[in-house]
Parts: structure tokens; sequence; C-alpha cells
């Protein structure tokens, strides 16, 4: 595993995706997990779950967010 790179992240990366999502901003997200409680990917696959990509997107992590498996599961 690769350590994280802090020049590579994107400040505006989760004001983009905010824009695209309407109402639904991860923003407010309080990483409590709910979300991850009823996702069944994330019980499937237990290395992806919906906390660990909403903090790429917020983190400004835009290359791998996109690039996550999770994104093309997620049935949100």
């Amino acid at each position: 595993m690769e350590p994280i790179q802090a020049t590579k992240f994107d400040p505006n990366w989760p004001v983009e995706v905010a824009e695209q999502m309407g109402s639904d901003d991860f923003r407010n997200c309080l990483t409590c997990g709910m979300c991850s409680g009823g996702c069944v990917y994330s019980d499937v696959h237990k290395d992806n779950d919906p906390r660990k990509w909403i903090r790429k997107i917020l983190l400004g992590m835009k290359d791998e967010s996109i690039n996550d498996p999770f994104v093309f599961f997620c049935t949100m």
C-alpha cells in the first residue's frame, strides 16, 4: 500500500460532487456508520463501505474516489 500524497488532494472536489448530488451533500457526513450499516455491498466486500468512499471525496482524493469500485456497485 502506498502512502497518501496530500499534494494530490483537490480542495474543489467535494464542492464539485456536492453540486452534482443536489440535496445529498456529503460534506455533512459525520461518519456515524448508518450508510454502511444498510449497505448490501459493504456486507459482501469488507474492504469497501460508503464511509471510506465518502471520506475520499471529502479529502479531495478525486482520482481515488472516481476509480474506487464502490462507486460502480452503489445502489444509493
